[in-house]
């Protein structure tokens, strides 16, 4: 997720989560599975920004080069947390059919956009998948 990418995403009325709402929903799956072994791995097409962002004890870039690869290293994971588009979103559906928690960005779209007034995030995610956002924006909580 770079600048140009947030840009053309805000034109069409795409919302995407900042760091902190990302944190954020790290955290709390860090306190969910707290007695549990636990490692986020990170997948994008801007390793770079990831990797100046997203650093952690438990937390890995995806090293691989392929979306193949990528694609099924997140498929296979026991859980996921998706921020916006097609690629984590059937992911995600891929963890949900075997019983893994799914967490979305609860305000996928921009009020008063395109997509914003064709689309409600119920459309788009399933009802037993979790929304997280940030409380400390004050825009919502996990």
């Amino acid at each position: 997720m770079d600048y140009i990418y947030r840009l053309r995403s805000k034109y069409h009325g795409h919302n995407l989560p900042g760091v902190s709402d990302v944190k954020y929903v790290i955290k709390h799956i860090e306190r969910r599975f707290k007695n549990k072994c636990h490692r986020f791995i990170i997948s994008s097409d801007s390793k770079p920004y990831c990797q100046e962002h997203y650093t952690g004890e438990h937390t890995v870039i995806s090293p691989f080069e392929d979306d193949l690869d990528d694609f099924a290293v997140l498929a296979s994971c026991d859980h996921i947390v998706i921020t916006h588009g097609t690629f984590g979103w059937w992911a995600a559906w891929m963890v949900h059919q075997k019983g893994g928690s799914v967490y979305y960005f609860k305000y996928p779209y921009l009020p008063n956009t395109r997509h914003g007034n064709l689309y409600k995030a119920s459309d788009v995610y399933l009802p037993d998948w979790i929304p997280y956002t940030n409380v400390s924006v004050g825009t919502g909580k996990i």
